[in-house]
């Protein structure tokens, strides 16, 4: 078996004789090897009893200390949390809490996100539309952009923009959210794109502050912003040159 170098066919061939030994091991009346494998755990777990070993005599000497489930659940969210630059490595393995982090926590609090040290985001306005459920609790659709503000920009002001300057946004960003083929982009993605770009700014951008200078702007500036409304419910298709 050592002799074939690719592991996958090695793999594949190993299998295909165990279950071929373990037919052969039923036939003669003998255990099969996954019998085999589960009486060699259960001696061994039998063993770590006798020496005080055990999982639960483990845990009651850790009384106050993490698990190795809650160690082996959390170890990936902490690499996450790394690389979104909200902890970072600190002495004996110790994840310490970034600016950006604390800053995020600082956040949650304030919209009421945080509750008894646990984070409970409501849930999306839309989604609950879609799926026709009543009774939950919602959150307004620039919640997350007022999150996201707190976090990065360390407020939450009103975004404000003027015409002029929702035009020239709108022309950097619809360059990189125009359909495939077409020159229009689906407002949606305007919106989304610009709310995220005044947010880490600090700035709030509404989805009705939008919507309220997109409509300026196309009737002010026609040859630089129009709708193509009629194609596509909700906000329509836009198109900014």
């Amino acid at each position: 078996m050592d002799t074939i170098p690719d592991k996958f066919i090695r793999d594949v061939l190993f299998k295909y004789l165990s279950e071929v030994e373990d037919g052969v091991n039923q036939i003669l009346g003998r255990p099969s090897l996954k019998a085999l494998g589960f009486r060699q755990r259960v001696i061994a777990a039998q063993r770590q009893r006798q020496l005080g070993r055990s999982p639960a005599a483990i845990n009651a000497k850790r009384r106050g200390q993490p698990t190795d489930t809650v160690r082996h659940t959390t170890r990936p969210r902490r690499g996450w949390l790394q690389q979104l630059g909200l902890v970072e490595p600190g002495e004996s393995s110790r994840a310490v809490v970034t600016e950006l982090g604390s800053r995020l926590w600082d956040g949650l609090e304030r919209l009421s996100f945080l509750v008894d040290r646990a984070v409970r985001v409501p849930y999306d306005e839309d989604l609950l539309s879609a799926l026709n459920l009543e009774g939950l609790p919602s959150m307004a659709k620039d919640g997350l952009f007022r999150l996201a503000s707190l976090t990065y920009g360390g407020r939450a002001d009103d975004a404000q923009p003027t015409v002029d300057e929702f035009i020239e946004r709108g022309r950097q960003v619809h360059q990189w959210t125009k359909l495939r083929n077409f020159k229009q982009s689906h407002a949606e993605a305007i919106y989304l794109a610009m709310a995220s770009s005044l947010a880490i700014a600090g700035r709030v951008f509404t989805r009705e502050q939008f919507r309220e200078l997109l409509q300026s702007a196309a009737l002010a500036h026609p040859s630089q912003v129009y709708r193509l409304s009629q194609r596509r419910p909700g906000l329509g298709y836009v198109v900014f040159k």
